[in-house]
């Protein structure tokens, strides 16, 4: 609990020297009530037991310099009983001081789904939805529970499905997502830090059935009491755990946090990790630099067709997209002067600001066209189609060819 706290402090210390002490009374000894115009900082939390301590731990620190520690509670609804977990989550944020406890149920666009899949859309849809509750309450930041392990976890999925530099530095400390910033003070905590505060608090928490722990904590105590050997515990376990399809059967981040890492710890003898976690600290400084120089050449050598606002795949109308609206206009001249890792760069960032959900061979294939390589026309996922016309490649849509492949009208 007291590297939790100390890992809010610093974080929010970070963010706004003002915040410290923001109240002077707080300093000395007795009760004090704090001020309606208190500035408010806002925990997401889920109701599972990372969010909950790092509700439990923001609560203690906003008390101790006299600002408001507010909750955010998203329901997607995607799960059986999820408004009972919401309302678990908001009673136990309550219980801990936590005002205002905000509740929002959301429900899946079936647009989004076209165009991100599930998760994905329940994702952006999540913050979506985080972001105008902040607003309401005027919340100077959004706290986020990713721990250590989550990080570990996130640098190997990026590594397996992206392939990218990018993967290496996985979750970012603090992002700003429309004008909220969002901070992960826990990078530095494990689960089992969470896990134990909870513990100690007495904080029922949830767990989200397809992250699988529950299946591979059966599964490894049913192993354990049938070996006589624990020495080889965790591989054996590990073993177990795929034998009886655990790693079949759910999200490839389960399957990373019950069968992969364990298996990666044990065979390199270390913790894999605070190993991969560390790698990823060490590795953000370097890719922020690459990415200040890419942003510095995308402003340089792209032109957004449409107004800067609406450069998104669920803001572009059938009407408008019917004919293969040009979206964007990229400048060879330009362009090709950078080195090639930015030209990746600005590829991606393109992509990125139309929520295209491009894999690396996408970009590879763009980038070949930035050269003249391969042909003039890449097809990319949602009918967005690149061409290439003389010295500027353009970046079009076509909604009505989104699920038919490439129609040639490019």
């Amino acid at each position: 609990m007291k590297s939790a706290i100390g890992a809010v402090r610093t974080s929010l210390g970070h963010l706004d020297r003002t915040l410290v002490n923001w109240d002077p009374q707080f300093v000395k000894h007795g009760h004090h009530e704090i001020r309606k115009d208190a500035p408010v900082i806002a925990v997401a939390c889920s109701g599972g037991r990372d969010s909950l301590a790092l509700a439990a731990s923001a609560q203690k620190v906003c008390a101790s310099w006299g600002i408001r520690c507010a909750a955010i509670i998203v329901d997607h609804g995607l799960q059986q009983n999820s408004d009972v977990v919401a309302a678990q989550a908001a009673q136990q944020c309550a219980d801990l001081g936590l005002d205002p406890v905000i509740v929002e149920r959301i429900t899946i666009r079936a647009s989004d789904m076209r165009h991100r899949g599930v998760e994905a859309a329940a994702r952006q849809q999540r913050y979506d939805a985080i972001v105008n509750k902040a607003r309401e309450i005027h919340a100077r930041a959004v706290l986020l529970a990713h721990t250590r392990d989550d990080q570990a976890e996130t640098v190997l999925i990026d590594l397996l499905t992206a392939g990218s530099l990018d993967g290496m530095a996985g979750m970012a400390d603090s992002i700003d997502i429309d004008g909220i910033p969002f901070l992960r003070p826990l990078l530095g905590l494990s689960r089992a830090d969470t896990t134990n505060i909870c513990k100690s608090l007495n904080l029922e928490y949830w767990d989200d059935p397809t992250n699988g722990d529950d299946l591979r904590a059966s599964v490894i105590e049913s192993h354990t009491q049938e070996t006589a050997d624990t020495s080889s515990r965790t591989l054996d376990s590990c073993a177990t755990c795929v034998e009886a399809g655990l790693g079949r059967d759910l999200p490839l981040r389960s399957r990373i946090r019950n069968v992969l890492l364990p298996w990666l710890s044990e065979f390199t003898g270390g913790n894999m990790v605070t190993r991969l976690a560390t790698f990823a600290q060490t590795s953000r400084p370097d890719i922020e630099f690459l990415q200040e120089q890419a942003d510095l050449a995308f402003r340089r050598a792209v032109t957004l067709t449409l107004p800067e606002d609406s450069a998104q795949a669920s803001v572009i109308s059938d009407d408008a997209t019917d004919n293969g609206q040009i979206l964007a206009l990229i400048d060879l001249d330009v362009l090709n002067d950078v080195h090639l890792a930015l030209r990746r760069r600005v590829m991606a960032t393109l992509f990125s600001r139309f929520g295209i959900r491009a894999s690396s061979a996408h970009v590879a294939a763009a980038v070949g066209l930035t050269r003249g390589n391969g042909g003039r026309v890449v097809q990319l996922p949602a009918g967005y189609v690149l061409k290439r016309v003389k010295h500027v490649i353009r970046l079009c849509h076509d909604d009505v060819h989104a699920n038919r492949g490439y129609s040639g009208k490019h």
